[in-house]
């Protein structure tokens, strides 16, 4: 399930925001009643987004310091004004989203639905060669877990309880249904994640190792090495991710 924030000190709209994201599902939401509480929160990488609602005192410095510090994370600033001043001066800040006026919450609905669709986590099946509409409920719902999941909650045993199957009909289902085994699907993740998703997040080893659930970092470690031929520190300097 993905992590989002609201911030609001407006319990009308909190109720209205949570009631929304509740009905787009699988989003479990930590609501704040103050920005500054923001900087408090761990940035773990795994937020979907972090939504701001409609403070009259907050300006575009603070807006570009809570980027700073959550520099992956779309930011959603759902207002019923807002200056064109304070737009222009973000305006060269990446994934923030501004919805101000009519029809705003069908217009934040919109957002979500399409930040969601958009997130790190979100694997890119047709790269795998997988058509993730011609697969099973069962199968899509197992692919779902593991893009919601840390990996180290993606085993077998968990996947087949989760689908309601045996570990070895569940097998021989992903198998069928992906042209991958479970395993070697892992794998390919794993291989997507170090090489397209790590170097544009700029993480270190251990945020690395972190996200994927690795309880060490030298397991994550020998892991990596296994699957890039390198450590994970050289494969950064061979990315130029400083």
């Amino acid at each position: 399930m993905y992590k989002s924030i609201i911030v609001s000190d407006d319990p009308q709209v909190t109720t209205e925001c949570n009631g929304l994201i509740s009905e787009i599902g699988n989003i479990r939401l930590k609501n704040l009643s103050k920005i500054d509480e923001l900087e408090r929160i761990e940035n773990d990488y795994n937020h979907l987004f972090i939504l701001i609602n409609d403070f009259t005192g907050i300006s575009a410095k603070k807006v570009r310091m809570l980027r700073n510090y959550f520099p992956t994370v779309p930011f959603i600033l759902y207002y019923r004004s807002f200056f064109t001043s304070s737009l222009e001066s973000i305006s060269d800040l990446s994934d923030i989203h501004v919805i101000i006026g009519e029809n705003r919450l069908e217009k934040l609905r919109e957002t979500l639905i399409r930040i969601k669709d958009s997130h790190w986590r979100r694997l890119p099946l047709n790269d795998f060669h997988i058509d993730r509409e011609s697969l099973s409920p069962r199968i899509q719902n197992a692919i779902l877990f593991i893009e919601e999941n840390k990996l180290d909650r993606c085993t077998l045993v968990n996947l087949s309880k989760h689908v309601g199957l045996s570990a070895g009909y569940f097998s021989q289902e992903f198998k069928r249904e992906t042209g991958y085994s479970f395993r070697s699907f892992i794998q390919r993740v794993l291989v997507y994640y170090e090489e397209e998703i790590f170097p544009k997040l700029n993480l270190s080893a251990v945020n690395m190792a972190r996200l994927l659930g690795y309880s060490e970092l030298s397991s994550f470690s020998r892991s990596f090495k296994k699957r890039q031929g390198v450590s994970p520190a050289v494969f950064r300097k061979k990315f130029k991710v400083n």
